[in-house]
Order: C-alpha cells, then sequence, then structure tokens
C-alpha cells in the first residue's frame, strides 16, 4: 500500500509500505495538531502544528510528513521516526490549503493562492513558485511522484 490524499476540510494520509507498518495521517484543523496512527496496533500521537492545518502529506515510508498551516502561511515538517516531531517550520505566506510531497520526500508542494510553491525536502527550503490560471484548493501526486494534479477552484479546473 502507498498513500493517498482524502478530504477537503483535513487531510488524511495513508502511508506505509511491505517493509514497515502503515500509517494514518490526519490534519485536525481547529486544535492545530495533526495526529499519525499506527494501523497495526491502533495507537496514535497527537503533534502540535502551526496554526490551522489544512492539509497533510506523508512519504511513502512514512518517515516525514508535511503539513500546510492555512491560515499562518508555513509548513511544517514531521520527522515520523521513531517518535514524531516538528524538525521545521518553512515560511511560504499566503493562505495554504493543500500539499503533496513525492514519495522518496524529495520534493513538496504546497498550495498558496493562485501558486504551487516547491519545497526541496533535503535543505527544508522554498524553491521556485509555480504559477496557476485560477485559486488552488488541493494537490496530489500521482504514485511514482512524476506528476503533480491540482485543483482549481476558479475556474474549476485541474492541471
Amino acid at each position: 500500500m502507498r498513500w493517498w490524499l482524502v478530504g477537503t476540510i483535513a487531510g488524511v494520509v495513508f502511508a506505509g509500505s511491505a517493509a514497515a507498518a502503515p500509517f494514518a495521517w490526519l490534519a485536525h484543523e481547529n486544535s492545530a495538531t495533526v495526529s499519525r496512527t499506527d494501523l497495526a496496533t491502533h495507537t496514535g500521537v497527537l503533534i502540535p502544528v502551526g496554526d490551522t492545518p489544512t492539509a497533510i502529506a506523508a512519504t511513502d515510508d512514512s518517515a516525514r510528513a508535511f503539513v500546510a498551516n492555512g491560515v499562518d502561511g508555513t509548513v511544517s515538517v514531521i520527522d515520523g521516526d521513531p517518535s514524531p516531531s516538528v524538525i521545521a517550520t518553512i515560511p511560504v505566506g499566503g493562505f495554504l490549503s493543500g500539499i503533496a510531497v513525492t514519495p522518496d520526500g524529495a520534493k513538496a508542494y504546497v498550495t498558496s493562492g493562485q501558486d504551487v510553491v516547491v519545497i526541496d525536502g533535503a535543505t527544508l527550503t522554498v524553491g521556485p513558485t509555480i504559477p496557476t490560471n485560477g485559486t488552488l484548493v488541493t494537490a496530489v501526486m500521482n504514485r511514482d511522484g512524476t506528476r503533480l494534479y491540482v485543483h482549481v477552484a476558479t475556474p474549476h479546473e485541474i492541471e
């Protein structure tokens, strides 16, 4: 099993491989936390993040997760192994509504207004910005990390 991104108000990500226990990640908008639940043991942990986490994306092995904090315009980076904790807070700016990550964690893509902002997964720094033609809602990466899909709220397209 790889990972999927589901939902619009809060992001849910299932991550795991045959070699590792699968985890579910959930963004809790109203409490400024995310949770990681081990699907094998049904145990979970809450991790404090920035203001209004709107979306979360994890690497294929759940070793790292990226959280789009909508209101404060930051991305919280969580090291998931062995005990999940925030290792970096990256200022991006704008209202962040969606996030996707390549399966290996090399890059994260966060939606901010009409732009997709690229974050380098190794240096945890903001890279180039990709402009689009409308207000972005969310982002999803395909399973092999070669394509990024973003939902444009206006004019209602997928790019």
